[in-house]
């Protein structure tokens, strides 16, 4: 094996106390996460073996929130575990981000970090393509209105040079869609109706988040089942991969499978870990493994709308959805 495949017992061991939100695991812990034995990460520690097996390396560094190079690099007085996946982002993403990341990864054979690295570069390839959407309509609507004036003017040249007058509202309101796109305003945040029109009702979705429905259009439906939001810019949530969530964890999609299922498409479950469990365990201590998961979701997510036992939460992911937005 060459250096950097070999494991570093100490930085095994530092990663190991600061990972669980820093609260560490112990030994027999790790053991379980991952899907072998306390004796194996003892033996790492120990530095007995160096050696990881392949299955275990993408768990363990999931499981630490590191990548395999700092497994493999003795921690200096200073050192820091590289961000793994979405280790140093989760306060800033949605409950069911984590899960729909790993569940893209699935999906297509990659790692998450993979789809970390892009994501941004796709956001800006979509949203570009938004505004010269509404760039090309906006034309359109001046080229329509010029042939309707030129029309206009040759059917009533016999009335003496008859002049179509525009709406002076409608004019401003398309050069505020102009400010609009000059300024990359994506949302349409700069688009208001003038006094004496309705304005945009808060129900009413914004022309990003409608482009990126027309994206979806024609996709199968196990791809992206549902794209929810509560009205004007936000997706508060996407059901997606519903195949590939089902051929990983090996759920039917029936009756308590179901429950499962939805629990770990809305974050309440976490789909590493349950492919973690799926892996180390057979199939009676998976299906253990998974109904206790189940029994903590539903605990957590009672405590967390309610403070009071309720399924609302796993039933109904619009309720869980509302009070997310309420909280902030």
């Amino acid at each position: 094996m060459t250096e950097r495949e070999l494991l570093c017992p100490e930085a095994l061991k530092a990663a190991r106390k600061r990972a669980n939100g820093k609260r560490g695991f112990t030994q027999a812990q790790l053991a379980e996460e991952i899907g072998c034995s306390k004796d194996t990460v003892s033996r790492w520690e120990r530095g007995e073996t160096s050696r990881v097996r392949a299955h275990l390396r993408e768990p363990l560094c999931e499981v630490l929130g590191v990548d395999w190079d700092t497994l493999t690099t003795p921690p200096g007085p200073e050192a820091a575990p590289r961000p793994f996946g979405l280790t140093r982002m989760q306060r800033w993403v949605s409950r069911h981000v984590p899960s729909a990341l790993r569940l893209v990864a699935e999906r297509y054979g990659i790692r998450p970090s993979d789809v970390l690295d892009i994501a941004p570069l796709l956001f800006l390839i979509v949203a570009e393509r938004s505004l010269l959407e509404r760039q090309r309509r906006l034309n359109e609507t001046y080229a329509m209105q010029e042939e309707t004036d030129r029309r206009l003017m040759e059917n009533s040249a016999h009335l003496g040079g008859f002049v179509f007058a525009r709406s002076r509202s409608t004019d401003r309101m398309l050069e505020r869609e102009k400010t609009s796109l000059r300024k990359r305003d994506i949302h349409g945040h700069l688009f208001e109706y003038e006094i004496g029109y309705e304005a945009r009702r808060e129900d009413n979705e914004g022309p990003f988040l409608q482009f990126v429905r027309d994206l979806a259009e024609g996709l199968p439906r196990d791809a992206v089942r549902s794209i929810e939001s509560f009205g004007g810019d936000t997706i508060f949530s996407y059901r997606i991969a519903e195949d590939t969530l089902r051929e990983c964890t090996g759920l039917s999609g029936d009756g308590e499978d179901s429950e499962i299922l939805n629990c770990i498409q809305w974050g309440f479950i976490d789909l590493g870990k349950c492919l973690g469990a799926k892996r180390g365990r057979d199939e009676a201590g998976y299906r253990q493994w998974l109904q206790g998961a189940l029994a903590e979701a539903k605990e957590a997510s009672w405590h967390e709308l309610l403070g009071e036992p309720t399924l609302t939460s796993v039933a109904d992911p619009m309720a869980t959805a509302s009070q997310e937005r309420e909280d902030g």
